[in-house]
């Protein structure tokens, strides 16, 4: 048994013994993700092996946290696993533990998102709760026209060039929210767009404006905003409803349209946000960290 190199993810055996066991315990694959170049020096394994087969691990993401407009450097941790046949003998508690140490000294914030069924294995490592919710409001009077003059296009990321433009636009945006916001969050956001909402990616050129959203129902879910600019949703806001549309729910804080927003229950309600430490997260709860950041 051994603890294997946090830069295995080109060493096909091991990656794909990685993507074995995610497959198993999430249903997540990451091998698209690796081949178009997605899975970089910022999302970081830390697993351990035997007989050559990955059968436990906990993955750290470097990322740029914006709380209340000040930049932080954080780690997420993500894809914490085990394999069935090795549970119970300790080893999340020594790759969580690996962890910590190894990036103590060189970010703000380490946090995740935790599965109600193990709520009481973070606090032991320091982590603490921080209450998060979504938010909600009216749809607009005025729907399906916009102050901007040319149409939004779906963006098609399988194809060379819309992946392309994905990332130059990922490379340059703003974060989504500067009471809570994400950078350098490429990777992530890259695995969402490929892997849950390929069919809900959005641009228009004249705004070089990149939006993810959908409808569910008489509901518009808004999920990201990817821009150089500051977002101004109340330009794209119309242009995203149809006459169909009766609420919108934002899936990061909309800090434009706070005085018309209401905090609801999120839809993830089986997760629960830990931090460490949490405090600066406390003096702004509850917050809705951004969706498509989320390990």
């Amino acid at each position: 048994m051994m603890i294997c190199s946090t830069e295995y993810k080109d060493k096909a055996a091991y990656r794909t013994s990685f993507n074995k066991l995610a497959g198993m315990v999430f249903g997540l694959d990451f091998e698209e993700w690796y081949q178009r170049g997605c899975w970089d020096e910022r999302y970081i394994c830390h697993s351990i092996a035997e007989g050559g087969e990955i059968i436990a691990n906990v993955s750290a993401s470097k990322l740029d946290l914006v709380v209340s407009g000040q930049t932080r450097r954080a780690v997420q941790i993500g894809t914490v696993m085990t394999h069935p046949d090795h549970r119970g003998q300790g080893y999340a508690a020594c790759l969580m533990q690996q962890v910590l140490d190894t990036y103590a000294d060189t970010c703000d914030f380490v946090y995740l998102f935790a599965n109600r069924s193990v709520l009481d294995f973070y606090p032991r490592f320091g982590f603490s709760p921080v209450k998060t919710t979504e938010y909600e409001m009216e749809a607009p009077a005025e729907t399906g026209r916009s102050v901007i003059s040319a149409k939004p296009d779906k963006l098609d990321i399988t194809s060379a060039s819309g992946f392309g433009l994905l990332q130059q636009m990922l490379a340059v945006s703003r974060p989504v929210s500067d009471r809570l916001g994400v950078v350098n969050n490429t990777g992530l956001f890259a695995f969402y767009a490929m892997s849950v909402f390929p069919g809900s990616l959005y641009y228009w050129a004249e705004q070089e404006t990149v939006v993810v959203a959908g409808h569910e129902g008489e509901t518009l879910h808004l999920y990201d905003v990817v821009s150089p600019a500051p977002v101004r949703l109340e330009k794209l806001l119309p242009a995203l409803c149809t006459g169909g549309t009766k609420k919108i729910r934002f899936h990061f804080t909309p800090d434009s349209l706070l005085d018309r927003a209401y905090p609801v229950e999120s839809g993830d309600a089986g997760e629960v946000l830990f931090a460490r430490p949490g405090r600066e997260l406390d003096a702004i709860a509850p917050v809705c960290y951004p969706k498509l950041a989320q390990a």
